[in-house]
């Protein structure tokens, strides 16, 4: 019913009386067929389905299953994950590293992993948060320190249009595969990223080293990920 289109309100002896807006106007004027009508309405309530589509749906914040992955594909993030069996060895970004560091692809299929609804609540959070942030240093810093909860991680920038992610630690498999689908982070139109892991307590140098010898230790690698091509 559309209460607007009524032009005096007052003047109709009975709310009831006046046409549905769901109701075609040539049955209108059917006893029958607004009965009919009238008892459905009665009937069927929407305002439960309404609210069961908010929680479920349209709130981020409560939306459970299906409704996550809604906004997954508004956002621009997917639950499901490739898990990488490792790292292979190639002659692209290989750095020079000697033998011994690395196999060559066993062609083993990837493993796909699907997050649970609480943690990709969380992710699709931050990747809303980080679609409406810009793309400085300091915002990529707080970024970053955000989605690994205090942990020091870093942004650089490295070479022209390019920036680093520097991870003091080894990244568990499923977020480097995050990682590796990009978009995690908002970068200027152009501009490159890779990332770097290292372990400084594994890691030979000259900071704190303690004036250790030889042969107690091995110098990072340096070798930074490449941001995956496009698809």
């Amino acid at each position: 019913m559309n209460i607007r289109s009524i032009p005096n309100l007052r003047s109709v002896p009975d709310i009831r009386d006046v046409p549905p807006a769901t109701l075609q106007s040539q049955y209108s004027a059917s006893p029958v067929i607004r009965s009919l009508v009238a008892g459905k309405a009665a009937r069927l309530d929407p305002a439960n389905d309404i609210l069961l589509f908010y929680r479920t749906v349209f709130d981020i914040r409560t939306a459970r299953g299906p409704g996550l992955d809604i906004w997954g594909r508004i956002l621009g993030i997917s639950r499901s994950l490739e898990l990488d069996e490792g790292d292979v060895l190639g002659f692209n970004g290989s750095g020079l590293r000697a033998f011994d560091n690395g196999v060559f692809n066993p062609g083993a299929a990837t493993r796909t992993f699907a997050l649970a609804d609480a943690p990709f609540r969380e992710l699709l959070m931050f990747k809303a948060l980080a679609n409406i942030s810009s793309a400085d240093a300091a915002t990529l810093n707080a970024l970053l320190n955000r989605l690994f909860r205090g942990l020091p991680v870093f942004v650089l920038e490295v070479g022209v249009m390019r920036i680093r992610c520097v991870f003091p630690f080894l990244l568990e498999p499923w977020q480097r595969s995050l990682f590796r689908k990009g978009g995690l982070l908002a970068r200027g139109a152009g501009v490159g990223f890779e990332w770097l892991e290292h372990e400084p307590g594994s890691t030979f140098g000259f900071s704190g080293s303690g004036l250790q010898p030889f042969d107690q230790g091995a110098f990072s690698y340096g070798v930074a990920i490449p941001e995956p091509p496009a698809e």
